[in-house]
């Protein structure tokens, strides 16, 4: 992907990019930051576009307090093919702030027995969660 933001920042559709996890798993619930306000998750496949994303409850707690646009997933698939793809998936606000309210009922509740919940996972269809998914692109 940062090849991908090297192309588009050399055909200025992109004027700087920050990859957090560069040198080391960086634990941010986002991969890069582009033009210092667009926050992206790279999530990618070995299969087709169609498998499971998985968002863990870091993310879900971090998009909650964004605005729509402000958050993307890159989701590279195709991983074991020449000709790997990528597709921007953009605004998924309307299912985080569905999913998590019962979310945070779950980890109350679990605290509510002395228990602590420590991560938590949920898998979900792209096509089920954004409002706009572009073509793909050749990477």
């Amino acid at each position: 992907i940062a090849q991908y933001l090297d192309k588009e920042k050399k055909a200025g559709r992109v004027q700087s990019y920050l990859w957090a996890n560069q040198s080391r798993e960086s634990g941010l619930p986002y991969d890069f930051i582009i033009d210092d306000k667009q926050f992206v998750d790279v999530k990618s496949t070995r299969f087709d576009f169609e498998q499971f994303l998985y968002f863990s409850d870091a993310e879900i707690d971090f998009v909650s307090t964004k605005d729509s646009q402000s958050y993307s997933v890159y989701r590279v698939f195709d991983m074991n093919t020449e000709e790997k793809k990528l597709r921007i998936c953009n605004d998924c606000k309307n299912y985080i702030q569905i999913i998590n309210p019962p979310i945070i009922n779950v980890k109350k509740e679990m605290e509510l027995h002395k228990t602590l919940l420590d991560t938590l996972k949920i898998g979900v269809k792209p096509n089920d969660c954004f409002v706009s998914i572009q073509n793909p692109i050749t990477l």
